[in-house]
């Protein structure tokens, strides 16, 4: 009997612990479905995730660089479509200008981590400006290219069309992800990042096999 509970444990040990999660992951609880499929451009053989988070979240910081690594990783298609969370104070909105900014620049994908984690490390104050400038220009995005694309039409018209999406995808917290219109995950006390990181990785794995049965 001792010989098959050690047995038993060391198969549980070495299953992933995303698949473990698989076990006792519950809707409504762990995880949204919504009664009618939000819009994506999700593919049959490419899975949408979008990702909302804001720079000043602790969380976002734990959360983001994994679940970047995990979908670039993935033997079938994700696209990772990370989106600043705007819900309208003045700091998010600042934060939102930075990430379209960013893009706009071709910098997000490399910035955003750097910055998520200088402002968890207190090591930037995301409250000044010219701190954000000039630590953004020692990490090769100069104050001139910076100025002029956080003042570009195409970055304001993106973080107002953010603002839109969130009402539609009903994210009232970061971070929260959506999956394929489909799925959505709210990090909170109750799944915090490591459990919300699994849940997504669940959920989106789901998803990849009714994809290749299709």
């Amino acid at each position: 009997m001792k010989r098959i509970i050690m047995m038993a444990l060391l198969v549980l040990l070495a299953v992933p612990a995303f698949a473990q999660e698989a076990m006792n992951i519950v809707v409504n609880k762990d995880f949204t479905v919504y009664e009618k499929a939000r819009p994506t451009n999700a593919t049959p053989d490419r899975i949408e995730i979008v990702y909302f988070y804001w720079y000043g979240s602790p969380w976002a910081k734990e959360i983001d660089r994994d679940l970047r690594t995990w979908v670039k990783t993935r033997p079938y298609g994700v696209k990772l479509i990370p989106a600043p969370a705007a819900f309208g104070g003045k700091h998010e909105i600042f934060g939102a200008r930075i990430f379209f900014a960013l893009e706009l620049l071709g910098k997000e994908d490399e910035i955003s981590p750097l910055l998520l984690e200088a402002v968890s490390q207190r090591t930037l104050n995301f409250d000044s400006i010219p701190a954000i400038i000039k630590w953004m220009d020692a990490r090769g995005v100069p104050e001139k290219d910076f100025l002029r694309a956080m003042d570009d039409p195409r970055t304001k018209a993106s973080t107002a069309r953010v603002q839109d999406v969130m009402k539609i995808y009903g994210v009232v917290s970061v971070p929260t992800v959506v999956i394929n219109g489909k799925y959505m995950v709210r990090a909170n006390d109750k799944v915090p990042p490591q459990r919300f990181l699994n849940i997504v990785k669940v959920l989106t794995q789901r998803l990849a096999e009714t994809n290749q049965k299709r």
